[in-house]
Order: structure tokens, then C-alpha cells, then sequence
């Protein structure tokens, strides 16, 4: 379960994450709970705002408006009018080029997967599950989804545990790489991590015997000349 976050809607507190994030977040948390109804993404949310702040009031509004149910149980037209509400000056548009590139060069590391969970706004996320997010994101955004343009530059730069995860070779769109990701198992994911740590404190502990070694004096032999 991820870590229940709030949200104000208060648009002029500098550290208010954005409203398209926030929908990103429950998002997030739908899939790691296995939400998929509306009435349930409906109860989850609810609990996401906090007492009297303008998103709880517009929520409670939203609710007793008997002339346009669909705002309050139908999730899609929720969104809709959310982000309408809520979200600030429309992002600065990049050239396709540059989110083609973005996108090839997104990359995640064993160290990232060793942390296990990420913060975002406040919540605990599944590092990975981050990390497919922002990726499928990145893909619907330039509807590369059945295209695979940088696949093998992305899928070179993956953990070897996430290779294997995906397959053996590339996968044939960004559609089926997102769901290789997101289908890898977590106990694989575990174990990879562990071996990671292991190596990584071996070599630590040869570093230190290394300047151990270094450091000891070399008695009556002959000493290294200085240069």
C-alpha cells in the first residue's frame, strides 16, 4: 500500500504539486492496489484531500450537483473537470525531436532499484513502478506507443535483471516494453538487488584494504621513489 498523501488545490502554495500529478499519483496507486472500478477510485480519492482546503471543498460541490452527476462517478469526467480547476499555465510545448530523445535516454540503475520505493509528493512509490509511469507517460505523449524508435538505445541501458524481465531481444514497440517492465518479477527485481549490494560491499572492502596497504610503511626495503 502506498502511503497516504493530500491534496490542497491551493494554486498558490509554491509547494503544491501540480494537479495533472496528483492525477498521476492515484493512478499509481490504483494499480498497485488493483483498483480498476469507478466507484472505488472514487472512494479512494476522497480521502486525498484535506478538510475544508479548496480541492475537498470543490469535491463536496461536486458531489451534491445533482445536474451533472458524472462529475462524481464517472472517473474520466472527473479528470476532465479536475484538471480544468485545478491546473496552473499550460506547459511549454518541446519539439518531437526532443521528446523522442528524452524518451530513449530515460534510464534507471541498479542503485535506483536498490532504493526500493521513491518519494513523490510525499507518498512511497515503487521505484520501478515510477519508473514505467514516467515512461508510458513519455510514450503517449508523442503516441509512440506502436513504434520503436530508440528501443535498443533504451533497452541497452537497462539493469540485466530488466533485460531478462523484458526478453532477450528487443522488444518490437514501446507498448510491449512498458508492459515487459511492469510484468518483471519483483522477487527476481529482490534478488538481482541483493547481489548488487553484495558486489558493491566487496568492492568497498577491497578499496579499503587497498589504502590500508597503501598507508603501511615499507620498513628497511627499498621505499617507491617520489616523483
Amino acid at each position: 500500500m502506498a502511503s497516504l498523501f493530500q491534496y490542497s488545490g491551493n494554486t498558490r502554495d509554491p509547494n503544491e504539486i501540480a494537479a495533472i500529478d496528483f492525477l498521476r499519483k492515484m493512478n499509481i496507486v490504483f494499480r498497485q492496489n488493483g483498483i480498476t472500478t469507478d466507484a472505488d477510485k472514487f472512494l479512494e480519492v476522497a480521502d486525498r484531500f484535506n478538510y475544508a482546503s479548496p480541492a475537498d471543498q470543490w469535491f463536496e460541490a461536486i458531489k451534491a450537483d445533482t445536474t451533472n452527476p458524472a462529475l462524481s462517478t464517472d472517473w474520466d469526467a472527473f479528470c476532465t473537470a479536475f484538471k480544468a480547476r485545478f491546473e496552473g499555465p499550460a506547459p511549454i510545448v518541446k519539439p518531437r525531436g526532443q521528446l523522442e530523445d528524452e524518451l530513449t535516454c530515460m534510464q534507471i540503475t541498479m542503485e535506483e532499484l536498490a532504493r526500493g520505493t521513491v518519494k513523490f509528493g510525499g507518498a512511497d512509490v515503487c521505484v520501478l513502478a515510477d519508473f514505467v509511469d514516467r515512461v508510458r507517460r513519455a510514450v503517449v505523449q508523442i503516441e509512440a506507443g506502436k513504434g520503436g524508435c530508440g528501443l535498443g538505445v533504451f533497452y541497452h541501458t537497462l539493469p540485466a535483471v530488466l533485460q531478462e524481465g523484458v526478453g532477450s531481444v528487443v522488444p518490437e514497440s514501446w507498448d510491449a516494453m512498458t508492459q515487459g517492465l511492469a510484468s518483471v518479477p519483483q522477487y527476481k527485481i529482490k534478488f538481482a538487488v541483493s547481489q548488487y549490494r553484495a558486489q558493491a560491499s566487496l568492492e568497498a572492502r577491497l578499496s579499503e584494504l587497498d589504502h590500508q596497504l597503501a598507508a603501511l610503511d615499507y620498513g628497511d626495503g627499498p621505499r617507491p621513489l617520489a616523483w
